[in-house]
């Protein structure tokens, strides 16, 4: 199974975006994981805009420390997806340039 099965990265891209090698890159980097597209007419770049990691996740316990007083490691889990799908994007963005 991949390791970010179950975690949902949402991004937003420009209407007529073709979305499709930047999905493939996210695959690559971020094996598993869900991919849910939203258009936009006015954005000019894609950008990600929301992410999503289950409680039982991995991710939620590799990054944080264990306070289960505190609900606070669940969005250090998400902060740490977004982070990397961010990184994806801007190497993307970098790539797409003329």
């Amino acid at each position: 199974m991949a390791y970010y099965h179950g975690c949902i990265i949402t991004i937003e891209v420009p209407e007529g975006f073709d979305d499709a090698l930047l999905r493939n890159a996210l695959t690559n980097k971020l094996p598993g994981i869900a991919i849910e597209v939203r258009r936009n007419l006015q954005l000019l770049r894609p950008k990600v805009i929301e992410a999503f990691v289950p409680e039982t996740h991995g991710l939620i316990h590799d990054e944080t420390q264990k306070n289960f007083d505190s609900d606070e490691w669940h969005s250090r889990g998400t902060q740490s997806l977004l982070m990397m799908a961010e990184d994806v994007l801007e190497q993307y963005k970098r790539q797409a340039q003329p």
